[in-house]
């Protein structure tokens, strides 16, 4: 199957918040999204991290709602292009454990994210 990452790809209402915002706006953004996760962007909309509903449950103290965004985020999130073939972004989801990737296009410097792929959006068009 010749699926592509764009094909699959969420780019409507995207999980984004600034990097000061408060993990209590975070906690609601990540319950409106139903994607699992939240998109930490900068200033000119390039992706800074990203904060996933496994990070809140590792990362819980009991100062927890009094830090932000960049203070919680993972700075590393796993990313598709969304030229790839969503049966490799699938396998690499499966490989790290994780249910989400941020699908970045390699061309844009400021690293503004164009979408999510989501696990469930794999499954449901047949890729295993």
């Amino acid at each position: 199957m010749l699926i592509r990452v764009s094909d699959l790809m969420r780019t409507e209402a995207l999980p984004l918040v600034a990097r000061g915002t408060p993990m209590a706006d975070v906690l609601v953004t990540l319950s409106d999204g139903k994607l699992g996760c939240a998109i930490v962007v900068g200033e000119t909309g390039g992706i800074l991290g990203i904060i996933t509903h496994g990070d809140v449950g590792r990362k819980m103290a009991r100062d927890f709602l009094d830090r932000k965004a960049h203070e919680v985020m993972t700075r590393t999130p796993k990313t598709a292009r969304p030229d790839q073939l969503a049966a490799e972004a699938l396998g690499l989801m499966n490989e790290k454990a994780i249910t989400q990737l941020v699908v970045l296009d390699p061309a844009d410097a400021l690293h503004r994210p164009l979408g999510i792929l989501h696990v469930h959006d794999c499954l449901r068009a047949g890729l295993q």
